[in-house]
């Protein structure tokens, strides 16, 4: 299939925003509808989103006061009791993006994070204030020059 399994491993808990393109190609050449495939996994995603929102109570959420310098997201997931990778598979977001977010790598939340958020049920408010936060914690680092 030229995919490697951690790939497909990431692929089938809905991590990436789209099924990856090796893995479309694959299923299409056993005869399978790709548009079926694409449509059942966005709901699929949609569906551990709002399974998370439910347990973690998302709609309740509110943002803390920040931490003694530690990042906003990292504060914000531990506030959830998730790992990266539980939080990753959880809300159907690619945990790399995880990984660079809290290096004050990425400025600010993607488009998917903002998305699978909205999906679980935070509040409007609660997604903005932790994307400027997060922008913000990076502005300050890429200044200092300790950015990961």
């Amino acid at each position: 299939m030229g995919c490697h399994l951690q790939a497909v491993y990431l692929n089938e808990c809905g991590v990436y925003p789209h099924v990856l393109p090796a893995i479309r190609k694959y299923i299409e050449s056993l005869g399978y509808d790709v548009r079926e495939l694409d449509e059942e996994y966005a709901a699929f995603q949609t569906r551990m989103r709002e399974l998370t929102g439910a347990r973690v109570k998302a709609g309740q959420v509110a943002i803390d006061e920040p931490s003694n310098g530690a990042h906003p997201f990292l504060a914000f997931r531990k506030m959830l009791g998730m790992s990266r990778m539980s939080f990753s598979k959880s809300f159907a977001v690619h945990p790399a993006f995880l990984y660079k977010l809290e290096r004050a790598e990425a400025h600010g939340l993607s488009s998917q994070m903002k998305n699978a958020m909205a999906e679980a049920g935070f509040r409007p408010s609660v997604i903005d204030e932790l994307d400027y936060r997060c922008a913000e914690y990076a502005d300050f680092h890429r200044s200092l020059g300790t950015a990961s």
